[in-house]
């Protein structure tokens, strides 16, 4: 027969086995919510800023093909790739309305992957009250290319094809107010 202070010590024994186990199952938690919240990009082929964009055409949702052929006088873009079927492009398009509302300086473009259906892509940014964006099928071949490997991401691009900036998964603050900054006052003169 087990004592007092022997039942006592296994109690004890097996509530600190206990709280061990769920700290570590909280760290563990913890780590997969940082991950989430603030992935490591790095480990990805992406495109980086100052790298340079070559001409390429796209077809247009409408079926038109569209030339960016990166020459003078050429207009600064800002690209915006995004997969309709991607839950955090989609958290991202209400940003991307309100940057495109307040453009006055760039040509912005929707960047799409070309096995999108087109009526699904009109249908999704009109969802999202954007209306007016050029949009383009881009195929796989120009993806891998400029290293689209992420959903969405944003480039503002040169006249002649640099990526001046870039902006990776969804905006924060900080990537919200910088790319609004870009659209409604251009770059900086520096």
């Amino acid at each position: 027969m087990l004592g007092k202070k022997s039942v006592y010590k296994v109690f004890l024994g097996l509530f600190v086995l206990s709280c061990v186990g769920t700290n570590v199952m909280l760290l563990r938690q913890n780590q997969e919510l940082r991950e989430y919240i603030f992935p490591d990009y790095s480990r990805l082929d992406l495109p980086e800023e100052g790298s340079r964009l070559t001409p390429f055409s796209a077809s247009a949702l409408d079926g038109g093909r569209i030339v960016f052929s990166f020459e003078e006088p050429a207009a600064d873009h800002i690209f915006l790739y995004f997969s309709p079927s991607c839950r955090f492009s989609q958290e991202q398009l209400p940003f991307w309305r309100r940057l495109v509302e307040d453009n006055q300086h760039f040509q912005i473009v929707g960047l799409v992957p070309d096995d999108q259906d087109p009526a699904e892509v009109e249908a999704l940014l009109q969802e999202h009250g954007i209306s007016g964006l050029r949009t383009v099928l881009i195929s796989d071949s120009w993806r891998d290319r400029f290293k689209l490997n992420l959903s969405p991401m944003t480039l503002a691009v040169t006249p002649d094809g640099v990526v001046r900036k870039r902006w990776l998964g969804r905006w924060g603050f900080r990537s919200m107010q910088e790319a609004y900054d870009l659209a409604r006052e251009g770059w900086p003169l520096f």
